[in-house]
């Protein structure tokens, strides 16, 4: 495969894999302060592409590193934080008061976004989805923890059909 003009391949390579580095390292300290298992489970998949991308070069020594470092990590971690990440149980409806509460989230928004679809609800009004859904720690919502749902909510439908197109467009450059 070609390279880029005035960047050898080598050298693309070490600023490609420091930015893969420092970006897992920040997401993986990110993690490990808020207990969010998305998070951590975009990580591994993030490792996962990367791999298969070919910005990293992945061998049996790296692989054997990886389950040794997790492996220490599961034991090392919070049992809180193990139990949230890795229990089938709490990815489930009944088992996860978060996820309740979230699909709970997507619902108002989701209603506000049907109320106000071509403008939106404005940038930061995320505290009017109160109108539509009765939280009991209002003073603790800052987000409907949904990018596309928060984009359509503030943005209103050409917010959203923006927004999908950038990553379109981003998703055809790979």
């Amino acid at each position: 495969a070609g390279h880029r003009p005035g960047c050898a391949p080598a050298q693309r390579r070490w600023w490609q894999r420091s930015i893969v580095l420092g970006g897992a390292l920040i997401t993986l300290a990110g993690n490990l302060v808020t207990y969010s298992r998305t998070g951590l489970l975009l990580l591994m998949l993030s490792f996962a592409l990367v791999a298969v991308r070919g910005i990293v070069r992945v061998t049996p020594l790296h692989l054997a590193a990886g389950a040794i470092l997790a492996a220490v990590a599961f034991f090392a971690l919070p049992e809180s934080l193990t139990s949230r990440v890795f229990s089938l149980e709490s990815y489930t409806v009944s088992g996860s008061e978060s996820l309740r509460h979230r699909l709970d989230l997507y619902s108002a928004g989701f209603r506000a976004f049907l109320d106000h679809p071509l403008n939106g609800m404005g940038m930061e009004t995320t505290y009017r989805i109160f109108d539509y859904y009765d939280y009991p720690d209002k003073e603790t919502i800052i987000t409907v923890h949904n990018g596309y749902l928060q984009v359509a909510l503030e943005l209103g439908i050409p917010g959203l059909v923006t927004l999908l197109l950038f990553l379109t467009r981003i998703g055809r450059s790979f």
